[in-house]
């Protein structure tokens, strides 16, 4: 008895699964809006702001911004140094570095991305889409997040990019839940130059 299977055709498949598979191959792959990705990689030098009421404290950070899994992604590493208040509250320069998630959801059709610091053990996400009617390269993404010194849990927050052009874009980070117009932190992105 031959058992050679090697020419046999292969068994029909459910019609509704490959119904369903059509579906996810129109959403898996990389689309025009991952391009926005792809123009944010590179070095950068960051000037990062801390804003705390009518003051602010300015320093210095350098990101790394590489696209991973075949662009549908863009991994930034930030290090430098930032403004944090010590135990008697004098602010303070101290070591710094996070690591910042960007994706494009072509199923949500969104902006989706997730943030962590040495600063807080907490794992920021957010997700959003451009403007309506303005700019595609400002872009407004919604989390939530914990704030300890004021026994707040889930409070929205707003993580707006701003792309200027191939080498200036900024982040602005909002919380919204001490006002709209309540706004922590400034990341100021230059491309470093290619010479140094």
């Amino acid at each position: 008895m031959n058992n050679d299977n090697s020419h046999q055709e292969p068994p029909e498949c459910d019609p509704h699964f490959l119904k369903m598979l059509e579906k996810w191959n129109r959403v898996r792959h990389p689309s025009k809006e991952h391009e926005l990705l792809k123009s944010l990689a590179g070095e950068w030098d960051v000037l990062l702001r801390f804003h705390a009421g009518d003051q602010s404290w300015e320093s210095s950070c350098i990101a790394r911004k590489e696209l991973i899994h075949e662009g549908r992604f863009l991994l930034e590493q930030l290090t430098g140094e930032i403004f944090a208040p010590d135990d008697t509250g004098t602010m303070r320069r101290e070591p710094y570095s996070a690591t910042r998630l960007l994706g494009y959801d072509n199923f949500k059709r969104g902006y989706v991305g997730a943030f962590i610091e040495n600063q807080n053990t907490s794992l920021l996400t957010f997700i959003g889409r451009p403007r309506l009617g303005g700019n595609a390269s400002e872009i407004d993404m919604y989390g939530e997040a914990d704030e300890a010194m004021l026994d707040l849990h889930d409070g929205t927050m707003r993580y707006t990019l701003r792309v200027m052009g191939q080498d200036d874009h900024l982040w602005e980070v909002y919380a919204l839940a001490a006002g709209p117009k309540t706004r922590l932190f400034d990341f100021i992105y230059t491309r470093c130059s290619p010479h140094g």
